[in-house]
């Protein structure tokens, strides 16, 4: 897992939208052992090698979801709307 990430997230709160509902990393339920264990240790094991993003690629994503070219491109609209 070298220049990678896994991020491991509460499947029942807000913090899956930063995730992109799992398409960045692991959503668990947090009540579920079971899962956080199975979660963690899949990340360990690289099970799920192929759900791993390198270090450029998850960067890349991010800023193209959350960057602030993103923010400004959303304000504009609403913007538009209201006028």
């Amino acid at each position: 897992m070298e220049n990678a990430f896994q991020f491991l997230r509460n499947l029942n709160d807000g913090s899956c939208d930063p995730l992109l509902n799992g398409e960045l990393g692991t959503l668990v339920n947090p009540d579920s052992k079971y899962e956080i264990a199975n979660a963690i240790f899949s990340v360990l094991l690289n099970d799920k090698q192929d759900n791993i993003l390198s270090r450029e690629t998850l960067r890349n994503r991010i800023l193209s979801e959350f960057g602030y070219n993103r923010f400004t491109d959303g304000v504009s609209n609403l913007i538009s709307i209201l006028q």
